[in-house]
């Protein structure tokens, strides 16, 4: 097979800054959601090692108020 790999085209295309869709998902983002600047920070934390909601929220300095468990359908 002659040309870059496929873990060259994804990292040179997507992961990389200079990458034609590196900015893909924050468009995306804020085609879908009033204020993605909070989304972002959550993605950010997850993205830190942070899985627990009260993490999250802890770091970013808001109140957790859950009044059911999140189950996935």
């Amino acid at each position: 097979m002659n040309g870059p790999s496929l873990e060259d085209d994804v990292y040179r295309h997507i992961v990389s800054r200079n990458g034609i869709l590196y900015e893909e998902p924050l468009f995306l983002l804020k085609d879908e959601v009033k204020d993605p600047v909070n989304y972002i920070s959550i993605l950010r934390m997850i993205a830190a090692g942070n899985r627990k909601i009260s993490d999250i929220a802890g770091r970013m300095e808001v109140p957790v108020i859950v009044s059911a468990p999140i189950s996935a359908p």
